[in-house]
């Protein structure tokens, strides 16, 4: 690691990451690692997610998406303002995460790599029970899919547990 201030700005060097201390947003380096992108990424989904819950404490439900994903409401904004300054709040490939909730239940996602949804969630959105993430996110994830997702604030991968069946997404 290695810092260095310049007229008050302090730039820190950690691996192949720059962090800009006093700027507005992280510059990922190009040769920044899938598995360090993955993890940018669920951080900002978590972050994402701790917004909705405070929204949900307030208002008693979470903002509704419609029946289609869309940008993170505003509302996450109002609770988050530091999250939405420019790029914050972009993934780590630099796409904006994406939102969808009927009220009761919220998922968050991150597209991955490509930017593209892997799934038409929108549909098992529709049908499937989102309170238990064992029925909901087997169903939706594979091994060949990249997108990342929270379903009220939990992680979708690893949703079963050990030696319970998996289902294949269709």
């Amino acid at each position: 690691m290695m810092a260095l201030t310049v007229r008050g700005l302090v730039v820190i060097f950690v691996g192949t990451f720059s962090l800009f201390t006093g700027c507005e947003f992280l510059v990922p380096s190009r040769h920044v690692s899938q598995a360090v992108r993955r993890d940018l990424s669920m951080e900002k989904l978590e972050i994402a997610s701790t917004a909705l819950a405070a929204v949900h404490g307030k208002i008693g439900q979470y903002p509704s998406s419609g029946v289609a994903f869309s940008s993170l409401p505003a509302a996450v904004c109002d609770s988050n303002p530091e999250f939405c300054r420019r790029g914050r709040d972009l993934d780590g490939w630099g796409h904006q995460p994406l939102y969808w909730s009927n009220g009761q239940h919220f998922v968050v996602l991150s597209a991955g790599r490509d930017g593209l949804l892997d799934a038409k969630y929108v549909d098992w959105l529709a049908t499937l029970d989102l309170s238990d993430r064992n029925t909901f996110c087997p169903r939706v994830l594979d091994a060949r899919r990249d997108d990342m997702l929270l379903v009220d604030g939990q992680n979708c991968v690893g949703g079963l547990e050990s030696g319970e069946p998996e289902h294949k997404a269709e």
